[in-house]
């Protein structure tokens, strides 16, 4: 009897090893394409984070526009005189280009 049993339990030990490697390999299949999208997840994310910090920057500039328009008459008068803008009871002059 002694003999018997120490067989079933190699038996069941083998049994027990081959489950837990089917079980890794299944879990390493399912697990690698988890992966790859996180990485590739990561990539967009980065380029996200450099285009909003681009984005933000701009916005910066423009708050700065706007707030030099309510306190700087000269800047205001250059950009009028930039969009060919005139004050009141001057006289706009355009010239051709030469050709």
């Amino acid at each position: 009897m002694q003999k018997q049993s120490g067989g079933n339990l190699a038996k069941w030990t083998v049994a027990g090893i081959v489950l837990i490697a089917a079980a890794a390999a299944f879990s390493f299949l399912m697990v690698r394409p988890n992966i790859e999208e996180k990485r590739r997840l990561e990539a967009v994310r980065d380029e996200l984070k450099l285009r909003v910090a681009a984005e933000s920057a701009e916005v910066d500039d423009i708050n700065n526009r706007c707030a030099r328009f309510k306190d700087d008459k000269d800047f205001v008068e250059h950009e009028a005189r930039r969009n060919h803008r005139i004050s009141p009871g001057e006289t706009e002059f355009i010239f051709d280009a030469p050709e």
